[in-house]
């Protein structure tokens, strides 16, 4: 999984050494490369498409309606992973938490949209792919979890529905609201504890960000994610997937590959030591 030459030991390990790695490996979540850096060399990741709005709705005409068959179909055909996270941040389904109608109405017309687009994704895509929204399902906890504990599962079981007719669902882990890792954990469990009333047979796949998230915490914006081997070692145990996103500045310029590579590819190597028995893996 994390085998190219980019990360790997200088020395190879022998053979026997090789295969008790890969068992091991065998056994922990994917990790998924959703990376925009410039270039950036191929981490032996596997592969995931994100379709964003601006390549589903160019120049953002019709944005507020499912997008057509004939488009999604055009699409999907380019593509050669069968993985698809569909990010339509223009959809938020967080509004079902609002105090006011309004919000709520609003809330129930994104996930009326995404449920037709989802539907309209199957019939156009001609061959079997998974399909799953980023941010959308669940909706998000928000900072203050404890300040809608009370409608957390009204909400969820309203985007039930939703839910079922998706075959992944992802969530958002970025590092944004928690200074450190055991809080972090804290939240990624919350999660994990709607899943199991929620949604306990679909697959969880979370992002996690290789910079924290651009509007984190006051000095952290955009800063380098140093709990990030921590949290790949977590998701690898207790969820179905990882995709690892990066390589944007807050400003969203691109970032070249050579500023945060050491940092990258020591998380990379440390989650590999982890995942190695008896400490089979130099590096």
């Amino acid at each position: 999984m994390l085998s190219s030459p980019a990360i790997s030991a200088a020395s190879p390990p022998s053979d026997q050494d090789s295969t008790s790695v890969a068992k091991a490996e065998a056994t922990l979540a994917p990790i998924y490369g959703a990376l925009a850096y410039i270039d950036i060399p191929d981490l032996g990741l596997q592969p995931i498409k994100m379709f964003y709005g601006a390549e589903l709705w160019p120049g953002g005409q019709g944005k507020h309606r499912p997008v057509g068959k004939d488009r999604l179909a055009f699409r999907l055909s380019q593509k050669d992973t069968e993985l698809i996270c569909f990010n339509i941040e223009h959809w938020p389904t967080h509004g079902l938490y609002g105090a006011t109608p309004d919000r709520i109405a609003t809330g129930r017309a994104n996930f009326q949209q995404m449920s037709e687009n989802i539907a309209a994704a199957r019939e156009a895509a001609g061959r079997d792919f998974r399909f799953g929204y980023y941010g959308g399902i669940p909706a998000s906890l928000g900072r203050n979890i404890a300040a809608r504990s009370a409608a957390i599962d009204r909400v969820q079981t309203e985007l039930a529905p939703l839910i079922e007719q998706v075959d992944v669902v992802f969530i958002s882990l970025y590092s944004r609201w928690d200074a450190e890792f055991d809080a972090w954990q804290k939240r990624a469990e919350a999660y994990l504890t709607l899943r199991e009333r929620h949604f306990p047979d679909k697959p969880v796949i979370v992002f996690l960000g290789t910079r924290w998230h651009p509007a984190a915490l006051p000095g952290k914006e955009g800063a380098r994610n140093e709990m990030l081997a921590d949290q790949i070692a977590w998701a690898q145990r207790r969820t179905d997937g990882i995709v690892l996103w990066g390589g944007w500045a807050p400003e969203g310029r691109r970032i070249d590959w050579a500023e945060d590579e050491a940092f990258v590819l020591d998380a990379l190597r440390e989650v590999r030591r982890e995942a190695a028995p008896d400490g089979m893996l130099s590096d």
